[in-house]
């Protein structure tokens, strides 16, 4: 049995079967393991994709300082909901910055998800219309906007050049696609979810997400009652967004 972040993934001969709480997708093995969700799709004619990426991994953290001298203080990473949400916490209880630090550019998690993407897309040859393509900028600002000053406004200056960078990756790396670049900047907690909805008022929709993110077009099903169908992928094991503190970070 492999551990996904939260997904089991166990081998049952011919394929894989992929669980997590009620859900179950059935993979295949090849460059990735991937399959469909909830089947492979018959699509007539075009259709838009959904997709989008993170240009943070885990190791986007907060360290904060230790009132008792000598002692190593809490850290915290601001790309975790939980792990956020505490961070969130110690601010509000008056807790000082030691560092706020991040991941050079580009995360293995990118590679391998802009690997997959391409890969996907290909596999849809002749039924792609366009691709709407989200880069949570905003949504990030909004996590950075907790912190106090000088740490919010340096944050958010590497925010908006780390969100650049990602952009002009994913075009020069999908460049054989008709790429639409959306920053959520409407709604941010809800962005993801937001550009499905959109998508869905024109015409038939697939998702392109690795496999932890089926929750965003199935969180858009829930709202609509319409199914997306949504190809899923596998980016490696274990999953590269989670990656040790330990790894080389840059310090803001």
């Amino acid at each position: 049995m492999l551990k996904y972040a939260a997904w089991t993934i166990e081998n049952a001969g011919d394929v894989y079967v992929a669980t997590y709480q009620d859900l179950t997708v059935h993979l295949k093995d090849g460059k990735f393991l991937w399959g469909w969700w909830p089947s492979e799709p018959a699509i007539a004619g075009s259709a838009t994709v959904v997709t989008g990426i993170c240009f943070f991994d885990a190791r986007w953290r907060v360290e904060f300082k230790n009132p008792k001298p000598g002692q190593k203080g809490a850290v915290r990473s601001l790309a975790l909901p939980r792990e956020r949400e505490e961070a969130e916490e110690f601010l509000k209880r008056g807790r000082e910055i030691e560092r706020v630090i991040y991941p050079p550019f580009p995360t293995p998690y990118a590679q391998k998800l802009i690997e997959f993407q391409k890969w996907g897309l290909e596999k849809l040859v002749g039924v792609v219309e366009r691709v709407l393509y989200h880069v949570p900028l905003h949504e990030y600002l909004m996590y950075a906007s907790v912190l106090p000053s000088p740490w919010k406004e340096r944050t958010e200056e590497v925010i908006q050049k780390e969100a650049e960078r990602m952009a002009d990756f994913v075009l020069r790396h999908l460049r054989e696609w008709p790429v639409e670049i959306h920053w959520g900047g409407e709604n941010p907690p809800q962005s993801f979810v937001d550009l499905y909805l959109r998508a869905l008022r024109d015409g038939f929709v697939v998702g392109l997400e690795e496999l932890v993110e089926l929750r965003l077009p199935l969180e858009a099903q829930g709202q609509t009652g319409m199914t997306i169908p949504t190809m899923v992928g596998v980016l490696g094991i274990p999953h590269p967004y989670f990656r040790p503190p330990t790894e080389e970070v840059i310090e803001l």
